[in-house]
């Protein structure tokens, strides 16, 4: 039997602001795909996520005579809690069920405008949550596939005439998470993207310092007018980027060649750009749509992805120490054989 289209997702990781979630947007424009909404489903693969129960929970069954949070941190994991949560012994599949309820149901109290995701009701999440934690012993990696086909059947599954849709995810981890993601879903497509550092490393900048430069994306925090440059913070972000690129490239290069892809985020913003998105349709399994490739200068363009901000905000007598900064990461990368931008 042929794998159907939610055993055949399409991951897009790298280092975060990276364009990621644009190109998951832009595939979804192909009647075929649809990326999750919002475009990453990070508890799959994020912190306390799927991936990490269905690890934790597999070491358990051999030696199930150690506490698990004992385990935990003589394996040096940090995915949940080293002690028992309010008094209890949760094992891994319970701390994942109480993440799906703080990530996807409202809070009353706390938050009254509900969750991100309206077709993952409570009803909903406690049928996935129930077969689960019933199945999950007897086989840890086929509880966790039913459960992210659980969550996902929502907005992919077939409805009447219409087929499943196949799942676009641009969740970071993906990347650095290639080998486990691999093992549940071993047809898989991996798409690792790369996007210059500078730019990267601003939007990181951004983030972690609560105030916007001008010409921000406009999801992103305030704009402060009187926000200054720090070019210390400048080259930690830059350094965090360099960090990510070789986690990303690194589990990437774990799995078989065939199952992954790179693309570097100046390619899809520049001529080549229309070749690159058929090759990734083609690599993916679907045929061209004309539409994604129309849809392709507004979704992944130089406006778009706000390219060229650094050498708009930063000083002009730092961006000689920004590039010269740069190009010793570029060389650093080469030297573990990273692609580059």
């Amino acid at each position: 039997m042929s794998a159907g289209p939610l055993d055949r997702p399409i991951f897009i990781g790298g280092t975060g602001s990276d364009g990621a979630a644009s190109l998951a947007q832009l595939l979804s424009v192909h009647p075929a795909l649809k990326a999750t909404i919002p475009e990453r489903f990070g508890v799959i693969c994020d912190t306390g996520g799927v991936v990490d129960a269905m690890r934790l929970g597999q070491s358990m069954r051999k030696a199930d005579k150690a506490q698990w949070w004992e385990r935990l941190l003589a394996e040096k994991q940090p995915a949940f809690h080293p002690e028992p949560m309010m008094g209890e012994e949760r094992t891994p599949p319970e701390e994942l069920v109480e993440l799906l309820h703080r990530r996807f149901l409202p809070d009353p109290l706390l938050k009254p405008v509900g969750h991100r995701a309206p077709e993952l009701t409570a009803a909903f999440i406690e049928r996935a949550s129930e077969r689960y934690l019933a199945t999950y012993w007897d086989n840890p990696r086929n509880a966790s596939i039913r459960l992210i086909h659980d969550l996902l059947r929502p907005t992919h599954g077939s409805r009447g005439d219409q087929p499943a849709l196949r799942w676009v995810d641009a969740s970071r981890l993906s990347a650095v998470r290639a080998t486990d993601l691999l093992e549940l879903f071993p047809d898989a497509t991996f798409v690792h993207i790369v996007r210059d550092g500078r730019e990267v490393a601003l939007r990181f900048m951004e983030i972690s310092t609560g105030s916007a430069f001008p010409g921000a994306p406009a999801s992103s925090v305030p704009v402060d007018p009187g926000k200054q440059w720090n070019q210390a913070a400048f080259e930690r972000a830059l350094a965090l980027w360099e960090r990510r690129l070789i986690s990303a490239a690194s589990g990437v290069s774990r799995i078989p060649e065939r199952r992954a892809l790179t693309i570097k985020v100046g390619e899809l913003i520049g001529q080549p750009g229309p070749e690159v998105i058929r090759s990734l349709l083609r690599r993916v399994g679907v045929d061209d749509d004309s539409r994604v490739l129309e849809a392709l200068p507004q979704r992944l363009s130089r406006e778009a992805l706000h390219e060229g901000r650094v050498q708009q905000v930063a000083p002009g007598e730092q961006l000689d120490a920004i590039n010269s900064a740069y190009d010793a990461a570029l060389v650093r990368l080469d030297d573990f054989g990273v692609p580059l931008p």
